[in-house]
């Protein structure tokens, strides 16, 4: 595998639902309060880095990216606490972020479709910082408390980012990937598994074979909460 210089560039998006849980206690007794709605994220990002071959097929692959999200929750009524459900209004969170990260990447050359194609796996490690774009305040009403503003989360905030996949080069064009990346930061914690085929405009260029560029993940702290 030959040392090579590398930059991408992507964009994504993609509907979610959201089911959410508030706990109250009651009586002494913690009684939940559900709600279920849908939304949407848009995002865009720019990463670069430099793969050195250390032999055996094995690469240190340092990289840096900056990506721009966005993310909406439509609103919600909760159910199961009767007079002290909220209504919850819609929910926009846009945020710049910026990372870096140190691969240890493996590639190989394996028989597919007919020929010899590209299988890449590797882990990876790094920081990332989020920049809050907007202030994610939010309205929130209560038939016993009327309607009030609520101040979400809009902190910048450093996490660590810790990633596992592997990928396929599936044709001159094309890329199969799958992979696993955590974020961890503050009180905030998130899981994602990915799944999904890149492709290059440039026929007879196939994207670089890896995991871990290009993939857009939502705002770490939106002022909501998702289950």
């Amino acid at each position: 595998q030959a040392e090579a210089l590398f930059a991408t560039f992507a964009l994504g998006g993609g509907i979610q639902n959201y089911d959410m849980e508030r706990i109250v206690m009651i009586g002494g007794t913690p009684t939940p309060a559900t709600a279920d709605t849908d939304g949407y994220s848009f995002g865009a990002s720019v990463e670069g880095g430099y793969a050195f071959d250390v032999g055996g097929g094995f690469s240190i692959v340092p990289r840096g990216s900056l990506a721009y999200l966005t993310v909406h929750r439509d609103g919600y009524t909760e159910t199961g606490l009767g007079a002290s459900n909220l209504t919850v209004g819609d929910t926009t969170a846009d945020a710049l972020r910026a990372g870096g990260e140190i691969a240890l990447e493996y590639q190989t050359e394996v028989s597919f479709g007919g020929g010899m194609r590209t299988f890449s796996s590797e882990i990876r490690g790094g920081a990332q910082q989020e920049f809050a774009l907007d202030d994610r305040t939010v309205g929130v009403s209560n038939p016993l408390l009327g309607t009030a503003a609520v101040q979400g989360a809009d902190d910048d905030e450093t996490q660590l980012t810790l990633g596992a996949g592997m990928s396929l080069e599936v044709s001159d064009s094309a890329v199969l990937f799958m992979g696993y990346d955590a974020e961890i930061g503050g009180d905030q914690r998130s899981h994602m598994v990915n799944l999904g085929v890149r492709f290059s405009l440039v026929r007879g260029n196939a994207p670089r074979a890896s995991c871990g560029p290009g993939q857009l993940s939502l705002p770490s702290r939106t002022g909501q909460t998702a289950g």
